[in-house]
């Protein structure tokens, strides 16, 4: 069995692009049967850039059986860090067995792609989101045709291949007194893009909402966030580009970063990816201002102050490139994000345990296929008849 043929046909699952008879080759090559399957899954841990050395790891992390000459040497696998999380569902894969991964149901793959079925089950969140107008006129953008939206004043609004698009082909402006502000806004199962008026690029995670002018004027840009959203923000030293949330503002030096102010989380995370950015209190004065410089940096602002710490921001921005990326995670920290994104209600039975999680896969799988996975880290949940989520002792 050719690496190069692994590598395709994983790609091409985790892509959505597989066939029926694509997914029937993965499932036969991983069969308890199989007398292929043992080097196949070296192979596929090769291709994965799986080091010799096993790190020490915290109790309650993912543990992936890594084998020596004698196939039998319990270790750590150890990934590129970039993919991590990618390659994390793959080892899980391998070691639970195809099976439960590949629960299709017969004669329904005329598309291609494979169809995940299970009692109460929920599909994953889409590109789905509202944009409200400055004279509160609002469009269903997940209905909505490519092509122009709207002309608002000065502007044309457009839609092309999901995203969002603004354009002022007259080169006017409008005066700070007849500025329009629009609001984008992504249900709990919804994420959009969009690229602002002066070029920025925004991607907005599932319930969250983001109000910006439809023309930046002035020696200002300034948009306002709740809930998530990674930026790209294009560069004019004359203007500066701030976010602001409901307890910081944020000025931005560089280039792309996260911020997470959904208000049920504990405190606005704003984390580095690329240039640097100013962190303070939206209150002026009242914390001390924190800048960020090196990439995987994250200020965490709250109430009581405003901290920093190292982070991987490749697994923080996880979610705008279609993963759900978790390290030192608790099983609140996952639900929570879960519920987002299938738009569940989580329930617990009895107090979560304080392990933590590392462990990663693909938002686009449905909800019982990802609770699965959970499963193989004994993370115990059921989904009700009510689609709600039950996580048990």
């Amino acid at each position: 069995m050719a690496q190069d043929r692994i590598t395709y046909l994983f790609n091409r699952y985790f892509e959505g692009t597989a066939t029926y008879g694509e997914i029937e080759e993965l499932k036969l090559m991983f069969s308890a049967d199989s007398d292929e399957a043992l080097r196949v899954e070296l192979l596929v841990l090769s291709v994965l850039g799986v080091g010799e050395d096993y790190p020490e790891v915290e109790p309650g992390s993912i543990y992936a059986e890594a084998y020596d000459d004698e196939l039998r040497r319990p270790g750590v696998i150890r990934m590129y860090k970039r993919y991590w999380y990618a390659a994390a569902a793959v080892i899980i894969f391998l070691i639970a067995g195809a099976a439960w991964f590949f629960r299709s149901a017969p004669g329904e793959h005329g598309n291609g792609k494979p169809v995940l079925v299970a009692k109460n089950d929920v599909p994953p969140g889409g590109d789905r989101a509202t944009l409200t107008l400055a004279d509160g006129r609002t469009l269903v953008l997940d209905s909505a045709q490519d092509g122009t939206l709207a002309k608002e004043g000065i502007t044309t609004i457009n839609l092309l291949g999901g995203e969002i698009t603004y354009a002022n082909h007259h080169n006017l402006h409008q005066t700070g007194k007849d500025l329009l502000k629009n609001t984008l806004t992504t249900p709990r199962g919804g994420e959009f893009k969009l690229v602002l008026p002066d070029g920025s690029h925004v991607w907005l995670n599932a319930a969250s909402t983001l109000r910006f002018p439809s023309q930046f004027t002035g020696d200002v840009r300034e948009v306002e966030l709740t809930g998530e959203a990674y930026f790209s923000i294009a560069s004019n030293a004359k203007a500066p580009f701030y976010v602001k949330t409901a307890t910081t503002r944020i000025q931005v030096l560089g280039t792309e970063f996260n911020v997470n102010a959904y208000s049920e989380e504990s405190a606005v995370r704003t984390t580095l990816l690329g240039g640097s950015v100013r962190v303070s209190s939206a209150a002026a004065g009242s914390l001390p201002v924190l800048t960020l410089r090196k990439p995987g940096q994250q200020a965490a602002t709250t109430e009581a102050g405003n901290t920093m710490k190292e982070v991987d921001a490749q697994a923080v921005a996880a979610w705008k490139d279609g993963m759900f990326s978790f390290e030192k995670a608790t099983i609140g920290d996952i639900m929570r994000q879960l519920s987002r994104w299938y738009n569940v209600e989580v329930i617990y039975e009895g107090q979560p345990s304080g392990a933590t999680y590392m462990i990663g896969f693909p938002r686009r799988l449905s909800l019982a296929t990802a609770l699965d996975i959970l499963g193989k880290l004994n993370v115990h949940t059921r989904i009700n008849d009510n689609k709600q989520v039950v996580v048990t002792p």
